[in-house]
């Protein structure tokens, strides 16, 4: 019983921490060698790395295979080009490329 509870609470000490990035866009990265994935690089203020983020060159990556990424490279096209500010939050997880976190939303800040 005791190495259950001492299990339990190792494994709940690893709860996900998605990041929050506020600033401008200043790398766009997509090429034969990611496939349909697109990389974008935050300058700014930051809150709750997540323990996977490993990728010094890259925050966020976004699979632009679904329509909703498809609108979400538009989005961050947009951004890139007018040096619109933007928030930035992932999904705690580096599930699409290892050591850089799966982006949960991208909102233009005015």
């Amino acid at each position: 019983m005791r190495v259950r509870l001492l299990l339990l609470s190792f494994l709940l000490s690893f709860d996900l921490h998605a990041s929050t990035f506020q600033g401008t866009i200043t790398k766009v990265t997509q090429g034969p060698l990611y496939g349909p994935l697109v990389f974008i690089k935050i300058q700014g203020t930051s809150s709750d790395i997540p323990m996977c983020w490993t990728n010094g060159t890259f925050n966020y990556v976004v699979d632009t295979c679904t329509v909703a990424g498809r609108n979400t490279l538009a989005l961050i096209l947009f951004a890139k080009a007018n040096a619109q500010s933007v928030t930035v939050s992932g999904y705690g997880t580096c599930s699409q490329y290892q050591g850089v976190e799966d982006l949960r939303y991208l909102a233009l800040d005015t």
